[in-house]
């Protein structure tokens, strides 16, 4: 089981050209890459007494190639092929897979030396994640990093959480999200995410987003996957999708002024025409007379109310027309979008452990949630607090995207209550495992949803709304049409 994963930066090698017709020259060409380094967690053996490599941690390391340089810097694995591998255990030699062209493949003593500062930064980021282990250092000199002993030096090495002032020194970032498992976590332990509906919750380290020119970048889906847990399906399955909207009120000597600025500012030529203050005043006048006597009676009520004031009423001249006359001014009353709104999910599920390996799942699945939804502090003294992680959620039909459910966006965990006696009784199994447990999830999505969102046309829904069978109505899908978000 792997422990730990990193990633190193982006970086952008020139890469000969050997696909040539002749003429001895050698063009170049711009490629983009990423190294992923695993720990592995196994370590290195040896049948001699005393070998100096037993012990060392076991590293493997991958080559990844992207399209270009944005996504070289946020893409995830998924995004780019995996060219080349290698390994820190002894013996193992650099490979190129199948994905690896001809002419990276005949410049591999320059791949290898570009990807050395590349080797230097995973080496850099996984000795900062927490992993104060003084033989990493062996094993990433063994992968082709420079020496990284000084990096280790300056990491505590008591194995506690807190970092010296030398790391902030070292590195002025947010600490990064230590990887929790690499292995899916199944709750029950004999859930079967491949034929049963599941719900899938991706813990990921929340990268910081950026603003372009004057609006938000793409949303950086690249950081860390601390863990991946599956759940099933609860018996309370909705979403709620809400916009917020208010009420607004113009009368008519507030939509008159309003037409006479807009008429004014949008005038081509900056004059008065029949098309801007004439046209205004002609419509006002027309309807002034319209409503000669009912103005006259407003013109008296707020004269009346501007006496009463001295008296400290706050009357108003609307309020006495309404008394005397039993009119009051047309409001024009609209409700006008204001913005978006987040949306909320709340879960609940029952454990119910009943062996001691489903005890420590159920135990580590409470301590995954709840150390992911708090922040970090260890920024190299605690001034500043990095973000906590992230969490995406997806409903899965027999390991596909459930198109028959709603979708999410990036989630944030908001609140985590757990009852360690919902029957209403404290009781143990001889290990202390508690007989049952109630989690309460409250999510809540980081982004609003847009219309954009929706990828189906009004073409799509009609064919699947009028398919006259249910294959039909499935074809290029598993349903043909997705809910979506």
């Amino acid at each position: 089981m792997a422990e730990n994963i990193v990633y190193s930066d982006a970086i952008t090698m020139d890469v000969l050209d050997y696909d040539r017709s002749g003429g001895g020259k050698f063009s170049t060409t711009k490629k983009y890459y990423k190294v992923k380094v695993t720990d592995t967690g196994r370590k290195e053996s040896s049948d001699k007494t005393g070998d100096a490599n037993i012990g060392r941690p076991i590293l493997t390391y991958e080559i990844h190639r992207y399209d270009s340089a944005a996504a070289a810097r946020t893409g995830t694995d998924e995004d780019g092929v995996v060219i080349a591998t290698k390994s820190s255990e002894r013996g193992s030699r650099f490979a190129f897979t199948s994905n690896a062209d001809i002419d990276e493949k005949f410049s591999q003593g320059d791949i290898i030396k570009q990807l050395k500062p590349a080797l230097d930064d995973a080496g850099r980021n996984m000795l900062l994640t927490g992993a104060n282990n003084a033989r990493l250092a062996e094993s990433f000199k063994e992968l082709g990093s420079g020496d990284l002993t000084a990096v280790n030096d300056s990491i505590n090495q008591d194995g506690g959480d807190s970092l010296g002032a030398s790391l902030a020194a070292l590195r002025q970032e947010r600490v990064p999200t230590k990887v929790l498992s690499t292995q899916a976590i199944k709750y029950p332990l004999d859930l079967r995410n491949e034929d049963q509906d599941v719900l899938k919750i991706t813990i990921k380290e929340r990268k910081p987003r950026r603003l372009q020119g004057g609006t938000q970048a793409s949303r950086d889906q690249s950081g860390v996957t601390a863990a991946t847990i599956f759940l099933p399906i609860t018996g309370v399955v909705q979403d709620t999708t809400q916009v917020d909207y208010s009420d607004s009120s113009l009368n008519f000597a507030e939509a008159a002024f309003l037409q006479f600025t807009r008429n004014a500012l949008t005038n081509k030529d900056g004059t008065t025409t029949d098309t801007t203050l004439g046209g205004l005043t002609e419509d006002l006048l027309g309807n002034i007379g319209n409503n000669q006597k009912q103005l006259e009676s407003l013109v008296g009520s707020t004269a009346a109310a501007a006496g009463l004031s001295a008296f400290n009423s706050r009357v108003t001249g609307n309020q006495i027309l309404s008394r005397q006359e039993g009119l009051t001014m047309n409001p024009n009353l609209e409700l006008l979008f204001r913005s978006p709104t987040l949306r909320n999910f709340r879960f609940q599920y029952k454990f119910s452990p009943r062996s001691a390996p489903a005890g420590r799942v159920v135990k580590q699945i409470i301590n995954f949630f709840k150390r992911s939804m708090v922040p970090k502090k260890n920024n190299g003294g605690g001034f500043f607090l990095t973000s906590p992680d992230v969490f995406m959620l997806q409903y899965l039909h027999k390991g596909q995207p459930h198109t028959s459910l709603n979708r999410f966006k990036t989630c944030a965990l908001k609140t985590c209550d757990v009852n360690y006696a919902p029957d209403g009784t404290y009781a143990t199994f001889p290990d202390g495992v508690m007989h049952s447990y109630v989690m309460t999830l409250g999510f809540t999505e980081i982004d609003p949803v847009f219309s954009e969102d929706y990828g189906a046309t009004d073409e799509e829904l009609g064919r699947f709304l009028f398919a006259p069978t249910f294959e039909e109505m499935g074809a290029g899908g598993s349903s043909g049409q997705e809910i979506g978000f």
